[in-house]
């Protein structure tokens, strides 16, 4: 796994800089398979608190939908262009758009999706909750910022949605969105979505 995890590390310093070696996408996939499978066997625990930060998304597979429909190409995964910064942001509350009081036997934060592009900048935020034994961090999102040059578009409720933060921390995972990690350092860290794709983000 030190050398996946190696690999992975000139995925992000390649992501983050544009410089230095750029391993194929497919070498990646297998890479990330081999750590996924190594995070079985060894079953090792975390906390919330491994989370908290802001993290560039790198490289993304397709879903299962997605690769029955697109092939091997999507299957194989795809880096994020240097333009697009994507972003996750993990926090603990309080927090300004969500004051609500988790239940103490959580391990609950905050998840904020952050695009910024060309201008404009879109964060979803909500909140989420880390479940220790299976590494699974559950989430939803239900307030919505959008700004472009700084200018405030929209700030409120996340449009279309039921979602409501302090409900969440009462349903059951079946119902929610969730990443299942299998890497988890203090620079990067990879899931394998609801979904079945996979992704990898390095600490920024």
């Amino acid at each position: 796994m030190e050398n996946d995890l190696l690999l992975l590390e000139k995925v992000a310093q390649f992501v983050l800089t544009g410089q230095g070696e750029k391993p194929d996408s497919p070498v990646v996939a297998k890479s990330l398979i081999r750590c996924e499978h190594q995070a079985k066997k060894t079953k090792e625990s975390h906390s919330f608190e491994s989370f908290v930060g802001n993290w560039r998304l790198c490289w993304v597979s397709g879903t299962h939908k997605i690769r029955k429909k697109a092939g091997v190409f999507m299957g194989s995964g795809f880096y994020i262009p240097r333009l697009l910064n994507l972003q996750i942001v993990y926090s603990r509350y309080p927090h300004p758009l969500l004051a609500i009081e988790p239940p103490s036997e959580i391990d609950a934060g905050i998840i904020q999706n952050c695009v910024h592009f060309n201008g404009l900048n879109l964060t979803l935020t909500g909140p989420a909750k880390f479940l220790e034994k299976k590494n699974i961090l559950a989430f939803d999102f239900t307030r919505l910022t959008a700004k472009i040059f700084g200018l405030n578009l929209y700030e409120g409720k996340m449009p279309g949605t039921p979602s409501n933060a302090q409900q969440f921390y009462q349903d059951s995972i079946r119902k929610q969105a969730f990443f299942g990690f299998f890497v988890i350092t203090p620079n990067l860290i990879a899931a394998r979505g609801r979904g079945g794709g996979v992704a990898l983000w390095t600490k920024v």
